[in-house]
């Protein structure tokens, strides 16, 4: 789950949030996304953030690219490495979420390989 609150500006939304995981990744994290283009009310598409979960094995570093479409939301996440079990970590998940309140829940799945 992602929360936290848009800033708009001349260029598209720009927003801070805290992440909470859970399922396989359990873990706190903070996540960056920038929007290049929206169109109102609430659609906004290219959306491009990084996303940095913190977990007891080690913090996992994502970088995104994805859409939103009113409350939807699809992102395709690459893994670039981290820290401690996650060091030169490499693989994609797939996040798919629905906006409301001021959050985002997410399901994700994918693979994350982990280095030798």
């Amino acid at each position: 789950m992602s929360t936290g609150t848009p800033l708009k500006s001349g260029h598209g939304d720009l927003l801070e949030a805290k992440d909470e995981w859970s399922g396989t990744l359990v873990g706190d994290g903070v996540v960056h996304v920038f929007t290049s283009d929206f169109v109102p009310p609430n659609t906004n598409l290219n959306v491009v953030s990084e996303r940095k979960p913190f977990t007891t094995d080690g913090n996992i570093f994502l970088s995104e690219v994805g859409d939103r479409y009113g409350s939807l939301v699809e992102t395709v996440s690459v893994v670039n490495g981290g820290t401690g079990i996650y060091k030169g970590a490499t693989g994609t998940l797939t996040f798919t979420g629905t906006l409301g309140g001021g959050t985002i829940d997410f399901v994700y799945s994918g693979v994350i390989n982990l280095a030798d």
